[in-house]
Order: structure tokens, then sequence, then C-alpha cells
């Protein structure tokens, strides 16, 4: 399931080596983050098209999940 609108988004944060915090991809621990958001098809191990919007204080206020092989529709 994805994070839901007015859910506290993961943090996915991380230092650098110089301590600078880093928003992380989707890189290693493979699938991390698209588990975290919700969006990881563990069947394929691949992540779906997921677009989150999140706010200053960390809470999602928009997100969209399409399924493999459909395009965003940020119109609708």
């Amino acid at each position: 399931m994805a994070v839901e609108q007015g859910s506290s988004a993961p943090d996915l944060t991380l230092p650098d080596t110089h301590g600078t915090p880093v928003h992380l991809a989707d890189f290693w621990p493979h699938g991390e983050t698209a588990r975290a958001f919700g969006v990881l098809d563990e069947d394929h191990c691949r992540a779906l098209r997921g677009s989150f919007l999140i706010d200053a204080d960390g809470l999602v206020r928009w997100s969209i999940v399409n399924p493999p092989g459909q395009a965003r529709d940020f119109e609708g």
C-alpha cells in the first residue's frame, strides 16, 4: 500500500562523508525506497511509477501511483 495523503513520508536521509544530508534514491538495499513508499512490485522486483508531493513538514500532500505500463496522468 502506498503512503496515504496526510501521512508522514518515510525518512530516507543519510549524511554523506562530510555530514551533509543526502536524500537517497533506490540504490541499496535494492527496493528500500520503493518499499517505504509502498510502490515496490515484489514479484517483479521493480518499482511502480509513483509521484509524491511532500510538504516542508514531511507530510504527503498529493500522490499518484500507476501500474506497470501506464503513464502518469498529472492532470486527472
